[in-house]
């Protein structure tokens, strides 16, 4: 399991190669293709540009959200046990160890809008108060052990500005992509448009791609995490 597997001290760096999911394993295999794999998240993209298009031509299938407005994101949780502020330490390794770091550190892969990422943090000062810990679900019991580590949970927002069903594709994408069985989600996601007819491997290496994406925007912003203090 890629969880509870921090960083040594050091320089070394116990995040196994072989524990990565196969689509992850060898940046090269994203950067490579990477005219590829663009033209392929503008395909996905191109469905929900336009409304109007969208309705008479996509066809969506298992719509939960009516709404059309650009309000959506994807994020992820991460663990900042795992990455010790990992975008001040670039220079200590390879991208590629910088990336198996990255993805053990993840621990769920959410979409929302608003202030949605702060809804679990809210939920678990609620269950914190009310329920045994043990019974927790695994999302609320690493929140709940970070903050007692004294730490605050990292939340990166990515691919913003999207309506829903996009943003759910992303979100279904990433998390096949680094695989439900490593991170603390309930369920796997749901694919919108083009995407939904896409076969498992496509899915799995545009996931990857994301992923990819994410960790770029991650070291390029900086680790800032939120406390049980932060919540209001």
């Amino acid at each position: 399991h890629l969880h509870g597997i921090p960083p040594g001290p050091g320089d070394q760096v116990n995040v196994q190669g072989d524990q990565l999911p196969i689509t992850l394993m060898n940046i090269t295999n994203i950067t490579n293709n990477w005219a590829m794999l663009s033209m392929m998240e503008e395909d996905m993209a191109s469905n929900f540009i336009i409304p109007s298009d969208l309705a008479e031509q996509v066809k969506l299938r298992n719509t939960r959200e009516s709404s059309f407005t650009k309000t959506s994101f994807c994020y992820l949780l991460l663990d900042p046990r795992i990455t010790q502020n990992l975008p001040m330490r670039v220079s200590r390794y390879s991208e590629l160890e910088l990336f198996k770091i990255f993805i053990a550190a993840i621990f769920y892969v959410g979409k929302g809008s608003g202030s949605r990422p702060f809804t679990h943090f809210q939920d678990a000062i609620k269950m914190q108060k009310f329920k045994d810990p043990n019974n927790l679900q695994d999302k609320y019991k690493t929140i709940q052990q970070i903050w007692d580590d004294g730490k605050g949970v990292v939340v990166l927002k990515v691919f913003q500005n999207t309506i829903a069903n996009e943003a759910y594709s992303r979100e279904a994408a990433m998390i096949d992509a680094v695989q439900l069985e490593n991170i603390s989600n309930a369920a796997s996601g749901t694919y919108y448009g083009v995407t939904a007819d896409w076969s498992s491997e496509k899915k799995s290496q545009f996931g990857s791609f994301l992923v990819y994406k994410s960790f770029k925007i991650f070291l390029m912003e900086g680790e800032r995490q939120i406390r049980m203090e932060d919540i209001r």
